[in-house]
């Protein structure tokens, strides 16, 4: 899937990170990915981007169970050890524990992902993300969905001590391209270019409660 985004399109990949961060952190320790969720091919411009970098391996994702079942993606997925969640808070937040311990644990650098959107940005889900937004008192985001704690608030106590860092990432297009980024346009050979900026953020950063955690996370999409 790397080699149709690489070398069949031809797509481009623009890169814009600290220097000193890159040399120094980058595929060198265990990571924790936040991304906005906003194209239809965010999950493979990450995955070249980690290609790039000897990363591709050992990166993880949390994705929807039935993903799982879905032929070569939803296999290749599975095989990578990726987080499956069945929307069943109970079972999930067992499920969070059992695979980041076990994740944490790893000899070889490893990289977990995290849409804490939760579903893929559309004008639609944004109208919607706004009334909950302000109907909660939280932040009225003009570019993103309001991010779904739950699943960030149960992750960091088991981050702790074994990653040392949340790498916020926001991948961007440019409106006016006269190539859309779509998967269609890639196999049909037509070029796109990203822009991928990523901050590496400390662990130590995020608050210890979950309360004051979930509102570090809302404050960072407030930001992006």
């Amino acid at each position: 899937l790397v080699f149709l985004g690489e070398w069949w399109s031809g797509t481009e990949v623009i890169i814009y990170i600290k220097k000193d961060d890159f040399e120094k952190y980058y595929g060198n320790e265990h990571g924790y990915l936040l991304m906005n969720h906003s194209y239809e091919i965010d999950w493979l411009i990450g995955w070249m981007f980690c290609d790039r970098i000897r990363m591709l391996g050992n990166c993880k994702a949390y994705a929807k169970k039935s993903i799982q079942y879905v032929p070569t993606l939803g296999w290749a997925w599975k095989f990578a050890e990726s987080v499956f969640l069945e929307r069943s808070w109970d079972k999930d937040k067992e499920t969070i524990g059992k695979q980041i311990t076990e994740l944490g644990d790893y000899p070889d650098t490893m990289w977990l992902l995290l849409y804490a959107e939760g579903t893929r940005f559309t004008p639609e889900k944004h109208a919607v993300s706004e009334k909950f937004a302000k109907a909660k008192g939280l932040p009225v985001l003009k570019h993103h969905l309001t991010p779904r704690t739950k699943g960030f608030t149960a992750s960091v106590p088991f981050l702790r001590g074994k990653v040392d860092a949340i790498y916020d990432i926001q991948l961007a297009f440019d409106a006016k391209a006269p190539v859309k980024p779509t998967i269609m346009n890639l196999l049909k050979g037509k070029k796109v270019e990203a822009h991928l900026y990523i901050n590496r953020i400390p662990l130590s950063q995020v608050p210890e409660s979950e309360e004051e955690a979930a509102a570090w996370l809302h404050r960072k999409y407030e930001e992006k």
